[in-house]
């Protein structure tokens, strides 16, 4: 709230681990945010394997309006093949429940506020795609207008000899999938498949949204860098400050909860050394 201040919306976002192992936490910091942020709009949001979600769970996450990212590979034999549970058993099952549970609970706004997170797992191909694709099929109830995010595992997720077989530097399946059948779909005046849409849109999006100015700025930042606790910050489950999720601990510390922002580091470690780096 202190460093917020001038802000209209605070986004607050649960994610890394699962959510829902605190849900009662989550509730808690959930009233303790709408206790502090009176005059500005909170949104929440929640990245989740859907293994846990309850239906009274996905009707308290709805009348909180929580933008939903369930985390699902794909048909139960893809997403099983890396998701299982601590025996080694497979979580499709739960997690579709758990996702079905949201889809009844959000009706009509489940195309808006639900999106699928789906890892793009070897053998790459144009095949491994399709077959992905069919979980619309294989789940019937599950809504088209649900979007999916679709990319490749993040280093050390998966066995790397399955990545050394499959390098993904290698793959142009993923594009000429995407563009055949986004380009099928217009041809025969049909919906985008959900995942050919991602794809396509997410592109589409960064160059229509970029910003364009008549003026110059009267500063430019280095590099287009992210920079430290403006856009975002990431608090880790012990309470330090890190300059962004993506590369979570292993960025340097830029302070705590406890201590507030460490302005000698963000000087030290974000501005002197990229500057010499770069």
């Amino acid at each position: 709230k202190e460093h917020s201040s001038h802000r209209k919306n605070i986004d607050i976002a649960y994610y890394r681990g699962e959510p829902q192992l605190a849900v009662d936490l989550l509730v808690s910091t959930v009233s303790y945010a709408e206790s502090l942020f009176k005059e500005q709009a909170l949104r929440f949001a929640v990245t989740t394997n859907g293994t846990l979600i309850t239906k009274e769970i996905a009707d308290y996450l709805y009348r909180k309006r929580f933008r939903m990212t369930v985390s699902i590979d794909g048909p139960e034999q893809i997403h099983d093949k890396y998701r299982k549970d601590a025996g080694g058993n497979g979580s499709f099952k739960l997690a579709s429940l758990g996702l079905r549970n949201l889809i009844n609970a959000y009706g009509d706004e489940a195309g808006k506020l639900i999106r699928l997170n789906m890892v793009y797992t070897p053998p790459f191909s144009g095949d491994q795609l399709q077959c992905i694709s069919e979980l619309w099929k294989e789940l019937p109830w599950l809504p088209t207008t649900v979007k999916a995010r679709i990319g490749y595992p993040s280093p050390g997720t998966i066995p790397k000899e399955d990545l050394e077989n499959n390098p993904t530097r290698e793959d142009g399946d993923c594009i000429q999938w995407t563009y055949s059948e986004y380009v099928k779909s217009l041809i025969v005046k049909r919906k985008v498949h959900p995942i050919a849409a991602s794809l396509i849109e997410q592109n589409l999006a960064q160059l229509l949204r970029r910003p364009i100015y008549d003026e110059p700025f009267d500063k430019y930042y280095l590099n287009g860098c992210c920079i430290p606790a403006v856009r975002r910050l990431y608090v880790s489950v012990s309470g330090t400050f890190h300059v962004c999720e993506k590369i979570a601990t292993s960025a340097p510390t830029i302070g705590s909860v406890y201590t507030g922002l460490d302005l000698g580091a963000l000087k030290k470690i974000y501005i002197d050394e990229f500057d010499r780096l770069s």
